[in-house]
């Protein structure tokens, strides 16, 4: 049963809560029996409440009230966690698949955190704009809105360190030299550090997985007509999986699914997509291809015949 725990306050310009509402909402949808707790000061309108096992305020003086990028409660979240092991997510995001089978990869470690990450193509995302502090200072590629950690001693000291460093950060950030790393707090920043004080990066920041979504193709057995595209479960029994970049053409309209049909390739033994109209043109092409060339066989053949006949009658006539 996965755990998850959200960290929302609300700023003059976005309304964190609401987004986390959001993000609650699509887990329930796609991840059943989670259990969601939230970490605020703010007010969970009445009917979001039932999202949420828990709604824990703030504890210990809300150190993010004199800034604008509200990160510095978060290190707050191993210590008030309700469980005993928990996914932590930043709330500007959604669940689009069942991710239970993240939860117990997750498990079998104290920590982990995202080291990398990929667009919805799937493709690494190689763009170092916000990360050239990290090269810099040659700190571990940190990611912090998806990491999960477990009640333990190893974790217990990462989060001790979180907090220091999260406290003290101007102080912490001036180590790197005459000027500071950068002048506001981040929390990826703030972990790479923390990472790199107790020298666990080999211990914490992994390969990260690429969990896929798994799309399925659903047809008509008899037509081969495509019924839909889709990563929720159907009740069709005529199926097979397919690779999100193959499957995003269709989703976003680029190709349309009904000038397609699947059909069974005995070369590959597998089902593939193809388009009906231009395997029609492929066919016909090829039979004009034959018909041209038997009618030039045969042209050639009547022609051979008449001179051969015109030469029998100027035979016979001398």
């Amino acid at each position: 049963m996965p755990n998850f725990i959200l960290v929302a306050q609300n700023t003059q310009d976005v309304d964190y809560v609401k987004q986390a509402c959001a993000l609650a909402m699509s887990i329930h949808a796609t991840t059943p029996d989670s259990n969601i707790s939230i970490l605020t000061d703010d007010t969970i309108p009445q009917r979001y409440k039932e999202l949420f096992d828990n709604v824990i305020k703030i504890p210990w003086g809300d150190l993010a009230n004199k800034y604008d990028w509200k990160i510095h409660n978060r290190w707050k979240t191993y210590f008030i966690s309700p469980y005993e092991d928990a996914i932590v997510l930043d709330t500007d995001m959604l669940v689009l698949e069942d991710i239970t089978s993240w939860y117990n990869f997750l498990q079998s470690y104290d920590m982990y955190i995202t080291s990398t990450i990929f667009d919805y193509r799937g493709n690494k995302i190689k763009d170092t704009f916000y990360r050239k502090n990290f090269n810099r200072y040659n700190l571990p590629n940190t990611y912090m809105g998806l990491h999960y950690f477990k009640k333990s001693e190893f974790a217990l000291e990462f989060y001790t360190w979180l907090d220091k460093i999260t406290n003290n950060w101007k102080e912490f950030y001036k180590l790197s030299g005459s000027n500071p790393i950068q002048n506001f707090a981040s929390m990826d920043l703030t972990a790479a550090m923390a990472i790199d004080i107790l020298e666990i990066r080999y211990m914490i920041i992994l390969e990260t997985p690429k969990f896929e979504l798994v799309y399925k193709v659903y047809f008509d057995k008899d037509t081969g007509n495509i019924l839909s595209i889709s990563n929720v479960e159907q009740d069709i029994e005529t199926n097979f999986i397919i690779a999100i970049q193959d499957a995003l053409p269709y989703l976003d309209g680029t190709k349309n699914v009904t000038r397609h049909k699947v059909v069974y390739d005995i070369r590959t033994s597998s089902y593939i997509i193809v388009d009906k109209y231009k395997k029609l043109e492929i066919d016909v092409n090829d039979n004009v291809y034959k018909i041209e060339q038997q009618a030039k066989h045969y042209n050639l053949v009547l022609h051979k015949r008449i001179i051969q006949t015109s030469s029998m009658s100027t035979l016979q006539q001398r």
